[in-house]
C-alpha cells in the first residue's frame, strides 16, 4: 500500500484529524475542533483556512464544489447549541472568507455532508432529535437554498439506521437492518423513483470493532461491488463471491476516501492566476 505523509505540520502530532470529503483532487480536512485544511496530496501543497470563530465545539463540515462560480466551499454546521440559534458558515475559497447565518433546517447528525450534484447533503431531524421525523437536505452551493430529497426508505425507519454516502456522482443511502445492510443508490437525481438498492450484504464483520464503530462507504461498483471502511480496516466486498480485509493499523480508526489526482491549488492566489 502506498502511503503519502500529510504534509501539514500541526503542533500536536497527536491531534485529531477527520476528512470531511473530496473533490477534484483536493481533500479537505479538519484538525478538531477548529483547524480546516485544503491539501491536494499529489502536489503536495495544502492551505489552512482562516478561523471561523463562533463559540460552539461541535460542529458538522461539508466541502464540495460551486461549479457556477468556480469556487471551493467548506461549509460548516453547529451541532447542539441549545440556547442559541444554529450557524451556518460557509467558507469561499475564491474570496478567502467565511460568511455566517442562522440555519433554520433542522438538527444536523451524522457528520460529515455528503457533496453530490453541486450540493452538500445532511441528515437532519425536522423536529429535535425525535428517532423517525428525519430527512436528507440537500445544501446547494451555489444559491444557499436548501431542499429535501426524496427518501429511499419509509419514514418510519429510524435516522440512526441510516446512512449517507456518495460513490462517483451518486448519492447513496446506507440502510441498517441490524444482521445486514441495504445500499441504496439514486440513479437520477431528483427522481424518487431511481432509487435502487445496489447490494445487499451481511455483516460478516461485526466481530472485528465495537458496534459504535460505524461504515464509511468509499465506492460501489456497477455489479455491486463494494470498497469500505471499518475501523482501522479496509473492506473489499464482491456479492456471492468473496469479502478481503486489509488491514491498515491495528486498533485505530483511520480516516479514509477516495480521490482523483489532480493539480488543482488548494493556494486561491495561485489558482486564478
Amino acid at each position: 500500500m502506498d502511503t503519502v505523509s500529510f504534509d501539514y505540520a500541526s503542533d500536536d502530532p497527536d491531534e485529531e484529524i477527520r476528512i470531511v470529503g473530496s473533490c477534484n483532487g483536493l481533500i479537505c480536512t479538519v484538525l478538531y475542533p477548529f483547524s480546516v485544511v485544503l491539501w491536494n496530496p499529489a502536489t503536495r501543497k495544502y492551505k489552512e483556512l482562516p478561523d471561523s470563530s463562533g463559540d460552539n465545539f461541535s460542529r458538522s463540515y461539508g466541502f464540495g464544489y460551486d461549479v457556477f462560480n468556480e469556487d471551493y466551499k467548506v461549509s460548516c454546521i453547529d451541532l447542539n447549541p441549545a440556547p442559541n440559534p444554529v450557524q451556518v458558515r460557509i467558507y469561499s475559497l475564491r474570496n478567502d472568507l467565511w460568511t455566517t447565518s442562522e440555519w433554520s433546517h433542522g438538527e444536523v447528525f451524522d457528520n460529515p455532508g455528503v457533496f453530490v450534484h453541486g450540493a452538500i447533503h445532511w441528515k437532519v431531524y425536522s423536529d429535535g432529535y425525535s428517532g423517525s421525523d428525519w430527512d436528507i437536505l440537500a445544501q446547494d452551493l451555489t444559491t444557499g437554498k436548501c431542499s429535501t430529497v426524496a427518501l429511499p426508505v419509509p419514514r418510519i425507519a429510524s435516522g440512526s439506521e441510516i446512512m449517507l454516502g456518495v460513490s462517483g456522482r451518486f448519492l447513496c443511502v446506507f440502510h441498517d437492518h441490524g444482521s445486514y445492510m441495504n445500499i441504496w443508490m439514486l440513479k437520477e437525481y431528483g427522481v424518487k423513483e431511481s432509487w435502487n438498492i445496489m447490494v445487499s450484504f451481511p455483516y460478516f464483520f461485526r466481530t472485528l470493532h465495537p458496534d459504535y464503530i460505524r461504515l464509511k462507504l468509499l465506492f460501489v461498483s456497477e455489479n455491486g461491488g463494494i470498497l469500505m471502511r471499518l475501523g482501522s480496516n479496509m473492506i473489499m466486498y464482491k456479492p456471492s463471491q468473496y469479502h478481503e480485509i486489509y488491514p491498515v493499523i491495528d486498533n485505530i480508526d483511520v480516516e479514509a476516501t477516495t480521490y482523483i489526482e489532480s493539480f488543482v491549488s488548494p493556494d486561491f492566489e495561485h489558482m486564478w492566476s
